[in-house]
């Protein structure tokens, strides 16, 4: 009982925020935040480099601000239909050669999103961030986390409270100890209750074997 009460925070937390992870259209639409907003892209041409995109970025955020991770884009991966073709072309041209020329696909954009802790973010987190379109080289949006709604602000803080990313370290051994301490909870609990259970059934098998005699 008594560990039951220590960990019932931390149940809480983790069954929240995992429910509100695996259930994450109903959140958003609990919360009032909007993934599919279209926002305006500024059209600010970059200094096409490194040192032009940092520059670029930090003018963005506010004084004091600190850049902790770059997001490169994620390469696109091939679909199941676009195997299946490739593999049917290759069976294919063992037999027949055709000289059509190869079609090009229109190239993705590349984004780069650089993740800054400014004034305002809560938990220490990096949530403000820049996107440059790497290719045109032009600045493509910024988001201060202070702006946000506060329904966005406790959206994009559900997944870090519960899996401990990007936090503390002593966050996340305070999750595992505690979750150490709810599994002892629970693995305590069946076993006292096979006790009970068990000198339960021996009381009523000895009540039942000795009759009862007048004194």
């Amino acid at each position: 009982m008594t560990g039951g009460v220590v960990v019932l925070i931390a149940i809480l937390l983790l069954a929240i925020t995992g429910a509100s992870i695996t259930y994450r259209a109903f959140t958003e639409q609990l919360l009032g935040v909007d993934q599919d907003k279209s926002t305006a892209k500024q059209a600010v041409k970059i200094e096409n480099n490194w040192q032009g995109w940092l520059e670029a970025a930090y003018a963005e955020m506010p004084e004091g601000a600190e850049l902790q991770q770059i997001r490169f884009p994620r390469q696109p991966r091939p679909s199941a239909e676009k195997r299946e073709t490739t593999k049917g072309n290759e069976s294919s041209s063992s037999n027949t050669v055709t000289n059509q020329p190869e079609r090009k696909n229109s190239a993705p954009e590349q984004i780069l999103t650089f993740q800054f802790h400014a004034s305002g973010d809560w938990l220490g987190l990096a949530g403000s961030t820049v996107k440059i379109d790497k290719q045109q080289s032009v600045l493509d949006s910024t988001v201060l986390f202070a702006n946000l709604a506060l329904g966005e602000k406790i959206f994009a803080m559900l997944k870090p409270l519960h899996t401990g990313h990007h936090l503390p370290a002593y966050y996340v051994l305070l999750l595992l100890l505690l979750s150490l301490l709810g599994t002892t909870m629970v693995f305590s609990g069946l076993v006292s209750f096979i006790i009970k259970k068990r000198k339960r059934i021996n009381v009523d098998r000895w009540m039942n074997s000795e009759p009862l005699t007048e004194s």
